[in-house]
């Protein structure tokens, strides 16, 4: 019988690229929004399929690695968690948001990492959100109305989107 040395193999995580999209964009105040992560392999010559390890005919094991990253991306709002999804087997993961505030957003998706993949993130996405028209409708009560007698006006403000505008009437 003969004996080899042993030999050492390091395996590195393949490095990710996660690339971040908002549908529409700009929205309108209370209009839900889209976002779309992709995480995908940041080298396009990377091999792919099982290698196996064999002593002669004996197999010792075999490795494997699948085509697209998996594990689970986070959506954040600056620094505000909105929500984390598992990526589908394309390498794409999907959160909907029901509406944002503020004038302008700056979103980004972070990839975790898992198994032979490393984390990565998207650079930020600038999504502007609209403010709704309103329109105010004053009502007089009673009308006419008398000399020294009570008046009550009451002031309606309807807004174009599907939100209930907030705030004072001056």
């Amino acid at each position: 019988t003969s004996k080899s040395a042993a030999v050492s193999l390091t395996v590195q995580r393949q490095t990710t690229r996660t690339n971040l999209a908002a549908s529409p964009n700009p929205i309108s105040f209370g209009q839900p929004l889209a976002l779309i992560a992709t995480v995908t392999r940041s080298g396009t010559t990377s091999p792919t399929g099982a290698v196996s390890f064999l002593n002669g005919p004996r197999a010792l094991g075999t490795a494997s690695d699948t085509t697209s990253p998996t594990g689970v991306v986070s959506f954040l709002n600056g620094s505000t968690l909105l929500g984390t999804v598992l990526l589908n087997p394309s390498g794409v993961a999907t959160l909907s948001i029901p509406s944002l505030a503020g004038a302008t957003n700056s979103l980004r998706a972070q990839y975790a990492g898992a198994g032979s993949y490393l984390a990565s993130a998207s650079a930020a996405v600038a999504v502007t959100v609209k403010a709704q028209s309103t329109t105010t409708r004053l009502v007089a009560s009673p009308n006419p109305v008398n000399t020294r007698q009570a008046l009550t006006l009451t002031a309606t403000v309807k807004g174009s989107g599907t939100s209930v505008p907030t705030g004072s009437v001056s």
